[in-house]
């Protein structure tokens, strides 16, 4: 049995949960890189929140950059696929890309849409979409999320429609990967475009 990694990369906001959720997989079947993170600060009685994740994720990473790999791998195993939420750093998303069956996707939206859709959900505190671009800077800057961005994805979803499409492009990525993830990689990319275009 052929196991997928669906690394699923983009900014705060761009739709990378909703986009997931939608592709039907059980939530066992999700990794979210960020929860190592809120698990730690937690366990420590720290506050989360942007900063103090930040603050203890450059600690872990300058530790060990690929900290996060092993743990992936565990969850990977006896699942079909597992998609993993929004890794910040380079060389951890390039050492998930080795991964034989890796399907890369990015999720494009943009600032305005994002710091909006993060308002309306409750999810930041920020009150202005220049204080809201700082944040962002962290993640575009020191967390190498503009590097990965660069990156070549299989798949691009541009979250620019409603978020009943956003929905609707997740549901047939999922639909398509579970019926044709029998065929090579190449092959199976394509598909999995056409399903979002």
């Amino acid at each position: 049995m052929r196991e997928y990694l669906i690394v699923v990369i983009g900014p705060s906001g761009a739709g990378k949960s909703t986009f997931i959720k939608a592709m039907g997989f059980p939530p066992d079947s999700c990794y979210v890189t960020s929860q190592p993170m809120i698990e730690g600060l937690t366990k420590c009685g720290q506050p989360v929140n942007h900063d103090t994740i930040f603050a203890l994720s450059e600690k872990w990473y300058v530790h060990d950059p690929y900290w996060q790999v092993p743990l992936i791998l565990k969850a990977l195993e006896g699942r079909r696929f597992l998609v993993v939420d929004g890794p910040r750093r380079l060389p951890e998303v390039r050492r998930l890309l080795e991964f034989r069956s890796a399907i890369l996707v990015k999720i494009l939206s943009s600032s305005q849409s994002r710091f909006s859709w993060l308002r309306q959900r409750k999810k930041i505190s920020t009150r202005t979409l220049q204080e809201f671009d700082r944040l962002g800077q962290d993640e575009w800057q020191k967390m190498d999320l503009g590097q990965i961005m660069n990156l070549r994805a299989n798949v691009t979803v541009v979250n620019s429609g409603t978020e009943n499409q956003h929905k609707a492009r997740g549901k047939r990525f999922g639909i398509a990967l579970r019926l044709f993830s029998f065929l090579p990689r190449p092959i199976l990319a394509t598909v999995l475009r056409l399903a979002v275009w």
